[in-house]
């Protein structure tokens, strides 16, 4: 992987996932293409609670990750340059997951958070 296409990877995970439960729920979606998925069968598979695998879902069709459909999500981006970067995700898992996961984890702030945060008071040492 070029470092173009790492910074392209990086910016991705970003702007999509901010959570590691929000990235197995895509990589499962993503593992069976023509499968539709009900938060409770995906609950199921990565035993997760019901709730949150709902409130993820509903973020990745937003993202335009998945499609949600009558009979349950399935994994469709709405554009090549996602279904790439979501294959480039799969294999940066596959190969480096714990360097994938630190960056997750490493995600810049929101903005507004850090300007709220700004105002806090802090104690002195």
């Amino acid at each position: 992987m070029t470092e173009r296409d790492e910074n392209a990877l990086e910016r991705f995970v970003w702007s999509y996932i901010d959570s590691v439960g929000l990235l197995d729920i895509l990589l499962l979606l993503r593992s069976n293409e023509t499968k539709h998925w009900t938060p409770q069968k995906v609950a199921i598979e990565l035993r997760s609670q019901v709730e949150s695998t709902k409130g993820r879902l509903e973020q990745l069709r937003t993202s335009g990750l998945v499609r949600g459909e009558p009979d349950g999500y399935v994994y469709q981006p709405d554009s090549e340059e996602k279904r790439a970067l979501v294959t480039a995700l799969a294999e940066a898992y596959r190969q480096r997951r714990v360097s994938l996961i630190t960056l997750i984890f490493e995600r810049p702030r929101d903005s507004l958070r850090e300007f709220a945060d700004a105002f806090k008071i802090r104690k002195d040492p």
